[in-house]
């Protein structure tokens, strides 16, 4: 059982979930000597990671880069794959994003898929229908997000000049549930978090926000 706010696989989030040790969490594979593995490739294009759901679920997190007049329209896009061809077998709807920064994606302990990407969030259902979107406050790229024990969300916008700022987000409702929170400085790398305490990196310091501080 995983002690995060996660769905409980391997590998439910970027990085392997809000603590971002880059390791599964259940045991390695118990692979043999002189045991072969096949290995089966297909070429993506603005393909930002993948995430596992139950048994032979696959998630592919994509997005767009269009031109036009104000700069990058961008959307993002979730795939569900087979597990074995690597082929689609269902994509989300086009989903609204803004300026063009790698986003993320989790699978929550409450059955639905989370998106962030460009300045929105969006909530899917495992079949990958739009349950809810959320516009947030500032009109720059947001750096993914994490997943707090207590099951909010936490995302933050890049900033290399202000201080960034913190939007903490309820899973049900995808509604913010306090005023967003400023950081000490300003930050670009994504955030991290254990339990209910978020790690910001700032361009020069770590923080910690614990608890209450982040719940508002």
């Amino acid at each position: 059982m995983r002690a995060d706010a996660c769905f409980d696989t391997p590998w439910p989030a970027e990085d392997g979930g809000p603590g971002r040790l880059a390791a599964i969490s259940t045991t390695p594979l118990n692979i043999q000597p002189h045991e072969r593995l096949q290995v089966t490739r297909r070429r993506t294009q603005m393909s930002t990671m993948t995430i596992l759901g139950a048994p032979g679920e696959v998630f592919l997190l994509t997005h767009s880069a269009i031109r036009s007049q104000l700069g990058f329209a961008t959307s993002s896009r979730v795939i569900r794959l087979d597990a074995n061809t690597l082929q689609p077998l269902a994509k989300s709807p086009r989903l609204p994003g803004g300026r063009m920064w790698p986003g993320g994606m989790a699978l929550h302990r409450n059955d639905d898929l989370y998106v962030v990407y460009g300045n929105h969030a969006h909530r899917l259902s495992r079949d990958l229908s739009l349950r809810a979107s959320l516009t947030l406050a500032h009109d720059l790229p947001y750096n993914s997000f994490v997943l707090l024990g207590c099951g909010l969300l936490v995302c933050k916008n890049i900033s290399d000049r202000v201080p960034a700022r913190l939007s903490v987000i309820d899973p049900e409702t995808l509604r913010p549930v306090c005023a967003d929170l400023d950081c000490p400085e300003p930050s670009i790398a994504r955030l991290s978090a254990r339990g209910d305490t978020l790690y910001v990196v700032g361009v020069e310091e770590l923080c910690a926000k614990v608890g209450d501080d982040v719940r508002g």
